[in-house]
């Protein structure tokens, strides 16, 4: 009996996740601006929105060395992370409020100090549906076409 080959989804930069960051960070900055006034709260405001920049390009964009790059599901039921400079980490099944029609965030297992949001527009639909679907029930089920069960 062969074994049944990982299914390897490639991700993708959500714009929408990135302007999200973004405007959270600038109403951030704002609100610094709001109750503080003087040199200090305009130095605050400008590194809030720095943070916004990086955290965007990193988890939105993908753009920085340690991005994740893809998500492969393994038949065993796990799922691993491979991020752009060649490392790579397990996922543990997130609690079931985690997992919403439009994003799902996924908390990584062991000792990596790291959590995934991951967004509709990262994967292709299908891609997005099984990850869900894995998020859930810590597998994708076996009639699925192209999963590595089935």
């Amino acid at each position: 009996m062969t074994r049944a080959p990982a299914l390897r989804l490639e991700l993708s930069a959500s714009w929408f996740l990135a302007w999200l960051i973004l405007a959270a960070h600038a109403f951030a900055s704002t609100s610094i601006l709001t109750v503080l006034s003087g040199p200090v709260a305009w130095a605050l405001a400008f590194l809030m929105m720095l943070l916004g920049i990086a955290a965007a390009r990193d988890r939105a964009l993908l753009r920085s060395g340690s991005a994740p790059a893809s998500l492969v599901f393994h038949p065993d039921g796990t799922l691993i992370c491979h991020c752009r400079d060649e490392r790579s980490f397990a996922l543990e099944r997130p609690s079931p409020s985690a997992v919403r029609r439009h994003w799902v965030s996924l908390p990584a297992a062991g000792a990596v100090r790291r959590s995934l949001l991951m967004v509709g527009g990262m994967l292709p639909e299908e891609g997005f549906r099984r990850l869900r679907l894995w998020a859930l029930w810590g597998r994708i089920p076996a009639g699925d076409p192209g999963s590595p069960r089935g």
